[in-house]
């Protein structure tokens, strides 16, 4: 009888030892009221690749975009003739001969450009010779038409402009050989009265 009393015994206190180890494994594995692991608080890097939540990124300072106008500090030499685009300055006495639409509405500079004729007092055709000259409108802005003439240099600031069908017609250009350029190039000068020199 004692015997099988010690048996019990022993059985109860391995029950009930096998019951303490289960609880405290349960308790030591705690989670929050969403059934999600705490998450960390400290300042060290987390565990499992996890980011720390002191860490601050800088933003970049946000550059400028879009196209900017070419400028150049070089000064004009004598007798040039350029326009300028976002893209580049390019120079305009090679390419008289042919369509400058590429170019519209760039901004043209010629320094000590020859007049070659007067159409009409507000426009004159200036540049080297016959193939190689384009139509300037001079914008008078209610104010007298400058005296100018053929065999002046000019010094001229103004914006290519595209040409109509009738522009030839409305500037007065009447020679077949002025029609047929103006066709060709596709543009004109545009010049404030203020932006023409002539000496």
């Amino acid at each position: 009888m004692t015997t099988r009393l010690a048996g019990l015994a022993l059985l109860t206190l391995v029950v009930l030892m096998a019951a303490g180890c289960g609880g405290s494994s349960k308790s030591s594995n705690t989670t929050t009221s969403a059934g999600q692991p705490p998450s960390s608080t400290g300042t060290g890097p987390s565990l499992g690749g996890g980011r720390t939540s002191t860490k601050t990124s800088t933003s970049p300072i946000p550059t400028p975009t879009g196209p900017q106008p070419s400028t150049s500090n070089t000064p004009l030499p004598n007798h040039a003739l350029v326009v300028r685009t976002p893209a580049s300055t390019t120079n305009l006495w090679p390419r008289l001969g042919g369509s400058l639409v590429r170019y519209i509405p760039g901004q043209v500079e010629g320094k000590g450009v020859k007049i070659l004729s007067v159409v009409k007092p507000d426009v004159i055709w200036v540049g080297r010779g016959p193939k190689k000259r384009i139509l300037v409108h001079i914008r008078l802005k209610g104010e007298a038409a400058p005296k100018v003439h053929a065999g002046q240099t000019a010094h001229i600031i103004g914006q290519l402009l595209d040409t109509s069908s009738d522009t030839a017609s409305t500037f007065g250009v009447s020679d077949a050989a002025g029609q047929a350029l103006l066709q060709r190039q596709g543009a004109y000068v545009e010049v404030s009265i203020g932006d023409l020199r002539v000496s």
